[in-house]
């Protein structure tokens, strides 16, 4: 499953208080090249739960993704949307 993918998902069962982010408790990580568009990953940033998806990158020793929310620098910074585009989608 791809991170762009968890990032949208959330448990609605009865009972669950805490429904977002699911845990992830990968047994195998493949990883699939795709494409880079920068402008695609520069549009789905600022819709993404940041903290969620950095916490999911590194639990899948997917990058360097900071903790922190990028700034405007870092949003035209191609190397940035790189380490993005490689957590999100591949």
């Amino acid at each position: 499953m791809r991170l762009i993918t968890h990032n949208m998902l959330q448990c609605n069962a009865r009972g669950v208080e805490q429904g977002f982010p699911l845990a992830i408790e990968a047994e195998e990580v493949e990883e699939v090249e795709s494409d880079f568009n920068p402008d695609f990953v520069q549009r789905m940033i600022p819709k993404l739960d940041w903290p969620a998806f950095a916490g999911a990158a590194a639990t899948l020793n997917a990058g360097d993704v900071p903790t922190d929310p990028p700034t405007d620098e870092q949003m035209e910074n191609e190397e940035f949307l790189r380490v993005v585009h490689h957590a999100l989608l591949e």
